[in-house]
Order: C-alpha cells, then sequence, then structure tokens
C-alpha cells in the first residue's frame, strides 16, 4: 500500500449526512471500454500527440482519432469506430496534404479532424462536415478544405478548395494561388464562390472532444496514462443524467469532504476486495497517529514486541529482520467502531497480524498493539474538495475529488472549508496538487446515516464511466422463451413444439428452461383431473381413482418427453405430477371426509402429488404420494363454518389423533395479500402464501384443529425510507409472524440475530412442534424462541458447528444466510446446482466467497433470491430488512405454483375428455375464468428437511 511521505493534519469526523434520490447509470456505453483497452495496446509502444472524438456517421458512438504534428507533416495514426461490440480500424479515400507520413495511409492530416466543423444544408436536409488540412513549408503556407464523410469503414475526402499564400508578407518569387472544385481561380473569383458555396450552409453545434496538443508529455508512467485515457474518453458521453453535488447543501458537502478526508492524507489507494485484516489496521495505525482518526492513545501505555522486518530493515539501519519494538496498547472496541464507521467491517481476532511491508500487530485481552512509528513529518495545510457526486445504483455512489495545496500555508490556518468560501487570500494560495475518485455506500450505523468507503484512488487516476457498471447489480435474465397463452391452446404437446422452435435451435436459458417446466406441469394437470363421487359426504381415493387418470398422464407425458429430446433440452428440474379429484356431491354444510387408501404408494414413483377439490372455489386438500408411505391410509375431516375451519386427521380406526408425521397442503378463501391463516388454539399465525388470481391462501399443517382466516394489516412506522419491494418483503413477513416488530418498529438497519432466524424458517417451513426439545445448553426453557430452536435442532433446519451452544443473538453474515437459504429451496423444489458457477457470482468482491458455499451462492442468484453483478459483501453481517427481502422471496419460491387456475367447466370434464376440447368450449371457459375458479394447485414437497450448513 502506497503512502504520502508527509504526515498532514486531520480532525475529528462525524457521519450525518443522506443522500437524495438515486439516479442510476444511462445506457451502456461499451465503446469506452473497447477503446481504451484499444489505446492502452497502442500506447504501449507508440505516442500520439493528441487525440480526437467526434461522431462522423452521426450514428450516437464517436470515431477516434489520433496522430501526431509537426511543420511540415501532421500523420493520422490511429482511426477507430465501434461497430458490432468491437473495434474496427479506418481506411482512408480521398485527398489531403499533411498526412503523407502516415503509416496507416491517411493522406489527410490530424488538423482536419482537430478543426471539424459541421454545417446543415437548408435546401436538402442534409449534414455535411468540413475539416481544413494545412502544411507550412520553407516559403509558403497551404491549406485546403474538404467534405468529409464516413461510409461504412473508409473516411472519404473531397476537396471544396484550396489556397498557397507566402509565409512571409514581402516573400520574393511566391505567388497566392486558389482553386476551387480543382479549377486555378482569382482571389476575387475564390471569396464569391466561397461566398456562394456557403450560402445555403447553415453551421451547426457539433460536439467534438480533444486532448489539447502534447497531452502524454507529462505524464511518467502507465497509471497516469490509463488514468489520462479514461478522462478523455468519460469527457466525451458522462453517463450520469445528474450531478447530485451541484444540489446538495453546504453542511452535506462539508460532511463529504470530512469523511474523504480519512484517506487522502497517509493513503494513495483502496480497494475493499482487496483489503485484509492487516490493512484495516495498517489503515487505522497511520490514521491515529497522525490525529485523523478519534481513536486516542496512551503514550505511557506501551509494551514491547517483536517486530518482524523484510527488506526494510537494512533501510531503517537494522542488522536483524526481527527487533523487540515499542508497541501501543488501543482499545479494539474504538477501533473496531472507528474501521466499522469506515468501511463496515472489523478484523477478526488473532494473536498476530503480520503485513506485507513494516508493520506487525497484535490482539491481546481487548487492546490491539499498534507499533510505535519510525519516521514523522511536517503538518501541511492541504484540502480535500469533492468536485463531483453520481449514483451508481441505490445506495452506491461515485465521487470525483481535488486536493488542494496552499503556497503561504505557514499563514493560513488549515480547514476543509468549502472552496467557495474561501477567501481572496486563500484562493490566491491555493493551487490543486492531486484529484482522484471514490466509491461510496450509504450505511445506518447505531441509527446514524452515514458512508463506508468501497473503491478510493488518487493520482490524478479516474475510472471509466463503462468501469462503474460493474458496481450495478444485474436483473434476474429474462426467459428466451415464451409460453403467450398457454389457457388458449389444449394441443399442448403442439403447442410446445411451436415454442420451441422458435429458439431456432438454440437451448433455452435457465429462466426458459424453468418456463418450460412450468408450461409442462400446468398442461399435465389439466390432463389429470377425475371427478370423483362421493358417498355420505365422503371422497374415496384409491389405488383404481389414480389409475384411471393415470394412463392419460403418463401418455402425455411421454409425447412432452419425446419433444424435449428432439430439442436436446434437459429439463432443471422434474415436472411435478399431480392428479386433481373433484366431487361435485359433497354438503359442505355438514363434516366431509376425504379418504386416503395406502393402495397408492403403488404410484409413488409415477405421481407426485394428489389434490382433492372439495367445493370448486378454493377449499382444497393436496398430499404427497411419498408421504403416505409413512401415513399407512389416512382419513381427513374437514369441517367449514363461514371464516373457520375445523381439521380433524382419522387414524384406520376412525379415532382422531392431534398429529400426523407429514405436513398436508390447505387451501381457504381470502381476501387479500394481507390474509393470513391462524390456529385458534393460542392463536398461533401460521402465514400462508395468497395467491390474487385464484383469492386463496394456502397453508401447510400436520396439526388437527381449528383454523381461521383473518385480516392483519400491520403498522410500521420506521421503513417508508426503504424501496417499495423492500416495503411489501416486510409487511408480508410481518404479517404472517414470520418476523416480529417492536413497538411498530421493524428496525430494518440492524442486523438479523440467529434467534429470528431460526423463528422465520421454522414457521415458513411449517416445522413448528412445540413438544420437541433441544440440547443447546444456552437454551433455557422459558426462552421465546425455545421451541422454534428445537424444532429447528430436531430437524436440521439451523445448525452450529459448536453442538454444545446455539448463540441466538449472534449474527449471521450474508454468505452463511444465502447458503443456508438456497440449501432450503435446493431441497423443497429439487433444483439441481449451475453448471458454470462463474456466470452466476460476478460480484466485485467475488474473492471473498468462501469455496464451501459457492454452489449454494450461485443457485441463490439463479433463482433470483440475490441479484447478480455489484457488491455481496459476502462477510458482512446481513440487516433485518436485507433478511426480510430473500425470506419473502424464499417463500414465493418454495410455495411456487404453475400457472393453474382450473375454472370449473374443466374441473369436471373427465380425464378421457379434457384433450378433446374445443376452442369455442375454452373461450366459454374463460368467460368465466374469475367466477368460477376451482383450485391453484399448491406444489409442496416430499417430506423432506434441508442440508444443516455448518458454520
Amino acid at each position: 500500500m502506497k503512502r504520502f511521505s508527509r504526515v498532514f493534519l486531520a480532525m475529528l469526523i462525524m457521519f450525518s449526512f443522506l443522500f437524495p434520490f438515486p439516479i442510476t447509470l444511462a445506457q451502456e456505453t461499451s465503446w469506452q471500454t473497447a477503446y481504451r483497452e484499444y489505446l492502452k495496446e497502442y500506447l504501449d509502444q507508440n505516442r500520439l500527440d493528441q487525440m480526437i472524438l467526434v461522431d462522423l456517421n452521426r450514428d450516437g458512438i464517436p470515431e477516434l482519432f489520433g496522430g501526431n504534428s509537426s511543420m511540415i507533416s501532421s500523420p493520422v495514426e490511429v482511426a477507430i469506430t465501434f461497430q458490432d461490440d468491437k473495434v474496427v480500424e479506418l481506411n482512408h479515400d480521398g485527398n489531403g496534404i499533411s498526412g503523407w507520413e502516415s503509416t496507416i495511409d491517411f493522406m489527410i492530416g490530424l488538423p482536419t479532424f482537430v478543426g471539424l466543423e459541421l454545417y446543415q444544408d437548408i435546401n436538402r436536409n442534409e449534414y455535411i462536415f468540413f475539416g481544413s488540412d494545412s502544411v507550412s513549408g520553407g516559403d509558403s503556407q497551404d491549406g485546403c478544405t474538404y467534405e468529409i464523410s464516413l461510409v461504412d469503414h473508409t473516411v472519404f475526402t473531397k476537396e471544396i478548395y484550396c489556397a498557397s499564400v507566402p509565409k512571409w508578407e514581402y516573400e520574393e518569387g511566391i505567388t497566392e494561388t486558389f482553386t476551387f472544385l480543382g479549377l486555378e481561380v482569382t482571389e476575387v473569383e475564390f471569396e464569391r464562390k466561397r461566398s456562394d458555396y456557403y450560402s445555403t450552409l447553415q453551421e451547426v453545434d457539433l460536439k467534438l472532444i480533444s486532448t489539447g496538443y502534447g497531452w502524454m508529455s507529462n505524464l511518467l508512467d502507465g497509471a497516469e496514462i490509463d488514468s489520462a485515457i479514461n478522462h478523455f474518453l468519460n469527457s466525451y458521453s458522462n453517463s450520469f443524467s445528474e450531478d447530485l453535488y451541484l444540489s446538495m447543501a453546504s453542511e452535506d458537502k462539508l460532511r463529504l469532504n470530512e469523511f474523504i478526508n480519512h484517506f487522502i492524507q497517509n493513503f494513495s489507494e483502496f480497494d475493499i476486495t482487496r483489503y485484509g485484516d492487516t490493512d484495516f489496521l495498517d489503515l487505522a495505525l497511520w490514521n491515529t497517529f497522525t490525529n485523523i482518526s478519534p481513536v486516542e492513545f496512551n503514550e505511557d501505555q506501551l509494551k514491547y514486541r517483536p517486530l518482524y522486518l523484510k527488506e526494510e530493515a537494512e533501510y531503517y539501519g537494522f542488522t536483524e529482520e526481527v527487533v523487540n519494538w515499542p508497541f501501543y496498547l488501543m482499545s479494539a472496541n474504538a477501533v473496531d467502531e472507528y474501521l466499522t464507521e469506515l468501511f463496515g467491517v472489523v478484523p477478526e481476532k488473532k494473536q498476530k497480524y503480520k503485513s506485507e511491508g513494516f508493520n506487525t500487530f497484535y490482539f491481546e485481552d481487548g487492546y490491539y498493539f499498534f507499533p510505535e512509528l519510525m519516521f514523522g513529518g511536517e503538518w501541511t495545510a492541504v484540502s480535500p474538495q469533492v468536485e463531483h457526486l453520481y449514483s451508481i445504483e441505490d445506495g452506491l455512489y461515485y465521487l470525483e475529488y481535488s486536493i488542494y495545496d496552499f503556497a503561504y500555508s505557514d499563514d493560513i490556518d488549515f480547514s476543509i472549508e468549502l472552496k467557495e468560501n474561501w477567501s481572496q487570500e486563500k484562493k490566491h494560495s491555493a493551487y490543486k496538487v492531486n484529484s482522484g475518485y471514490a466509491i461510496i455506500r450509504d450505511v445506518v450505523i447505531d441509527g446514524v446515516e452515514t458512508w463506508n468507503l468501497v473503491k478510493y484512488e488518487s493520482n490524478d487516476a479516474a475510472l471509466l464511466y463503462d468501469d462503474l457498471k460493474l458496481y450495478q447489480q444485474q436483473p434476474l435474465q429474462e426467459s428466451n422463451i415464451t409460453f403467450d397463452d398457454p389457457t388458449g391452446s389444449t394441443e399442448y404437446v403442439t403447442y410446445l413444439e411451436e415454442v420451441l422452435e422458435q429458439l431456432n435451435g438454440s437451448e433455452p436459458n435457465h429462466q426458459g428452461n424453468s418456463a418450460i417446466t412450468r408450461f409442462i406441469e400446468y398442461s399435465l394437470q389439466r390432463i389429470a383431473m377425475e371427478n370423483v363421487t362421493a358417498e355420505d359426504n365422503q371422497v374415496f381415493i384409491t389405488k383404481e381413482s389414480v389409475s384411471d387418470v393415470l394412463d392419460h398422464v403418463l401418455e402425455a407425458k411421454s409425447d412432452v418427453d419425446k419433444v424435449l429430446e428432439a430439442f436436446a433440452i434437459t429439463l432443471n428440474k422434474n415436472a411435478d405430477v399431480v392428479l386433481t379429484f373433484h366431487s361435485d356431491n359433497l354438503d359442505l354444510s355438514m363434516p366431509v371426509i376425504v379418504n386416503f387408501d395406502q393402495s397408492i404408494v403403488e404410484k409413488a414413483d409415477l405421481v407426485d402429488r394428489i389434490l382433492v377439490s372439495l367445493d370448486g372455489k378454493g377449499d382444497f386438500l393436496s398430499i404427497s404420494v411419498e408421504d403416505l408411505k409413512d401415513f399407512g391410509s389416512i382419513s381427513i375431516q374437514f369441517e367449514k363454518s363461514s371464516d373457520q375451519y375445523l381439521l380433524t386427521f382419522l387414524d384406520d380406526f376412525g379415532q382422531a389423533v392431534d398429529r400426523i408425521g407429514h405436513s398436508l397442503s390447505l387451501s381457504f378463501p381470502a381476501e387479500n395479500e394481507f390474509s393470513t391463516v391462524f390456529m385458534e388454539a393460542g392463536g398461533y399465525n401460521l402465514g400462508g402464501r395468497y395467491d390474487e388470481v385464484s383469492q386463496t391462501i394456502q397453508i401447510l399443517t400436520n396439526l388437527s384443529g381449528e383454523y381461521r382466516v383473518l385480516q392483519n394489516e400491520v403498522s410500521i412506522n420506521d421503513i417508508d425510507h426503504l424501496s417499495l419491494d423492500i416495503q411489501k418483503a416486510i409487511y408480508f413477513m410481518v404479517s404472517r409472524g414470520y418476523l416480529t416488530l417492536e413497538n411498530d418498529r421493524f428496525n430494518p438497519a440492524d442486523n438479523l440475530n440467529r434467534n429470528d432466524l431460526t423463528m422465520a424458517l421454522v414457521k415458513m417451513l411449517y416445522a413448528y412442534d412445540k413438544n420437541l426439545q433441544t440440547t443447546y445448553s444456552d437454551v433455557e426453557a422459558n426462552d421465546e424462541y425455545y421451541h422454534y430452536i428445537a424444532s429447528a435442532q430436531n430437524q436440521d433446519i439451523v445448525r452450529r458447528l459448536d453442538e454444545e451452544t446455539f448463540n441466538g443473538l449472534s449474527y449471521i453474515d450474508k454468505e452463511e444466510f444465502l447458503a443456508l437459504s438456497s440449501q432450503t429451496l435446493r431441497n423443497k423444489k429439487g433444483y439441481d446446482y449451475p453448471e458454470d458457477l462463474t456466470n452466476y457470482l460476478v460480484f466485485i468482491d467475488s474473492n471473498k466467497i468462501s469455496n464451501d458455499v459457492e454452489q449454494e451462492l450461485a443457485l441463490a442468484v439463479q433463482k433470483g433470491l440475490n441479484s447478480s453483478g455489484g457488491f455481496l459483501m459476502p462477510n458482512k453481517e446481513i440487516s433485518r430488512s436485507e433478511a426480510a427481502y430473500v425470506l419473502h422471496k424464499l417463500f414465493m419460491l418454495m410455495y411456487d405454483t404453475p400457472s393453474a387456475a382450473i375454472n370449473a367447466e374443466l374441473a369436471a370434464t373427465p380425464a378421457n375428455e379434457a384433450t378433446e376440447i374445443t376452442q369455442d368450449q375454452e373461450k366459454s371457459s374463460k368467460a368465466i375464468y374469475y367466477i368460477l375458479l376451482i383450485i391453484i394447485v399448491f406444489i409442496i414437497f416430499r417430506g423432506q428437511t434441508p442440508t444443516p450448513l455448518k458454520r
């Protein structure tokens, strides 16, 4: 890590600034990146005195011209454009006079492009570029003006007029000559023809950016050249729509200067993705001993420890590489608080830290040991001044700053006062000594809104605006295949073939693959529908019932498999087969009993779930055939009274039992998204997934008891500043009891602890069992989380590496949280891990992801639990708002249903007639679609529990 050689004066810092609404980056400008790479390679071996950017073909992307100049020759050496996502080198066709030394055969010289002008022909409404080329010989000065055009990859120049005049006013033997359109004319004719020529032309504004002549003269190394290139390319196209700094209040500008001051004084670069514990301590050391950090040290608190030197030993005059050195004892809490305020991270506690360079650090008994510095310096009055501030995305910002020194620093008190408020004396004394950029992000620490540093670089550095796209989160890839209206066709196989043919031989992307799976599940469910006649208000589902409809389903599934094979498509999960039975002669004013015979288990390899619709409107039961292996025969008694439902599980003898071994799915009519299902006993909030199409809510349960659908609108008074999507997720999680409030406050910026995560997952998985016990020694029986922790431990939902304690108040870092969520989703839905992890782990800080969770995190990105791109911050504790957002997505994915709102007419159609429905019948059924909805198929799991994630 580079350091400035001088020690600077600084001050105590306060943080309280909240940025305005974010402004996102504009459309991609990938030509910038391509031009930069081309120039870096070219300038590695060559020079360019001047470069120009101008849009010569008016397609929105500028061409780049560069070359060198002398009195007799000004050759163009670089002429490129950007087409088809790559750099294309241009050719020249036409006249010119100063380019005769060009190595790329451009006869037209560099001055032509430096002085380009754009005119509009008002008669023909055409735009014409004009440029003048010139040379200065020994006796004369010669110049010509040309029409310039770019067609495809060729620059055309057409000579309009030329003039040659003596270099000196009284040069003997040299006469003036003039030509117009190739014919020699007198000076009077020349002026008249020029005037006539321009009479129908009107000059218009032209965007032309130039480096200025000799731009490379003062650049010392490759890094400075790279930064100069970035500045040049950025100057043509600012990808930001607003400079937020212009609208900031003065006090906010001042606070921003104060924040930047922590980094400009002692360090020239910082990148959080490449920093480790020792680097952070090194920064804290320098800022502490130069009075920039607020951390206090006591000069009397000294201890001697070994100081490990490498190549520095000889430089500092030591004969040994290990010396006994004085160390100051620094409060670890104070240092950690300071580093949290600057970066949002704290070092892992270990006995010794050794940096790559000079410094060694120790940790012992709540103190860091900071080595005494070997050298100091003089205070220097410099002033950091932020010049521009842009929003990369919500909560992430890019700023450019300058550093000013003062010619009479002894007479001027140092301050970070805004330069617009400087006195005249200070303004006359000030001069810019450095500049750079920083990337910062919004954070809230202990209720205070502040920022953390992400990246920083001085020495006149700048990032190409294209580079900042890497810091933006990328939306989930859209499906490259679309099923416009699956309800509009009953020829499912034919329709599937037609849609797949639109791929033209290419593979469906992941989202497209998921769309195919959902369509197949939907299609099979429409075929797999059967009427069953109730006897004495009882429905009997037997092996014979299943066999009658299964033959049609398997035939259709075979046809679908052939189509997939023909298109070489492998689904990322097996399409579930769900059989639906509907009885239209049940009396719901009386108890209804649904009987599942154990003989159904013989079909377990062919059928995933069996669904029984009770009323054709929203009440249904759904059970996993796999679970029937454990149940044996099972009967469920269902009683409905207004919005209250009594569910009773019956054993083989018809006797009521309190619970069964696996959960089944229940669906009830519901009013809106604030509906939730409560168990009357104890008022336990089960939550549930609301479906707005069918206006139903679905839950899982294995408990006999009374259930009621209630409205649970909640009031939360501290989340209005969050995005609407996050607010929606928080309302969802709280209204269903998965996460809780404290005096109507959600505390979104607080970190999520293990207790709250465990309660949320247990409730979301419907795994709560108050009869279970936990073996964790730190969980008391009267702990409000006891039954959730016991349920989680016994069902392997959350596990600690330390099996003795649970440590429920500890926080969870983001990668652990995402990995656990991903594992839960994979085990419940049967997803495979992505094959190419690098396609999904494209974060700026992907190097910080632990190897043992890469698969889980790639799946989390693939399924949309977390966006790709930008910063992941995998080792940072996850906040409650972040967790709520991910958990809401997880819940919706776990209980996702295909688009299978089957109407009453179709439900009443026997399976052997389902594939023969006419288009007229389809149109008729769609007319009553929203009135007579029967079911939303609620596909859930087969009793699996998530593989525990060890940490």
